[in-house]
């Protein structure tokens, strides 16, 4: 590494501080090769504004350091915000496409409730008629039923208002 040395002046131009600064850093230590001149004035080597922190990029020339200029932030700027609505796109179709889920679904929760209530008014039709619609259960080898009782079952869907709880408890759930 190069290690020109500078005053206390033109250390605080390189690095971009006050000469104040560098003097306070001097007093604290943070150049320990700095060397006092016969004239009571400070030489601070390169190498030591380095270590302290005080540059970004030490170069061999110290008026080509590097200088943010304003086209990089803008540059960065228009990435940004490029980024951002790239992002803003993606988010906005994915609640467009959960607008279209909820729609349909708010569909098929009408249609169904629709059905409920055409069930729960159709007119309860006669027991004889409901059994007529049920298939006879199978017949034992002696030819006695099975089943003693024939008699469907409150829960069975053929059986008169056992067709509309059932109706009810399947499309509530």
């Amino acid at each position: 590494m190069d290690d020109r040395l500078f005053t206390m002046a033109q250390a605080a131009e390189v690095c971009g501080v006050a000469k104040s600064t560098i003097a306070r850093a001097r007093q604290a230590g943070k150049f320990p090769h700095s060397q006092q001149q016969p004239d009571g004035s400070y030489r601070i080597p390169l190498s030591d504004l380095a270590a302290a922190h005080f540059l970004d990029r030490v170069h061999g020339d110290t008026a080509s350091q590097e200088v943010h200029k304003p086209e990089d932030a803008t540059e960065h700027l228009h990435h940004e915000l490029a980024q951002a609505r790239h992002e803003l796109a993606l988010a906005t179709q994915r609640a467009h496409h959960l607008q279209q889920l909820l729609d349909a679904k708010e569909e098929s929760l009408q249609a169904l409730r629709v059905a409920v209530k055409a069930l729960e008014a159709a007119p309860v039709e006669a027991e004889p008629h409901a059994e007529e619609t049920t298939p006879a259960p199978p017949q034992s080898v002696m030819g006695t039923p099975d089943n003693a009782d024939d008699s469907p079952t409150p829960e069975s869907p053929v059986h008169g208002s056992g067709l509309r709880r059932w109706a009810r408890t399947l499309f509530r759930g």
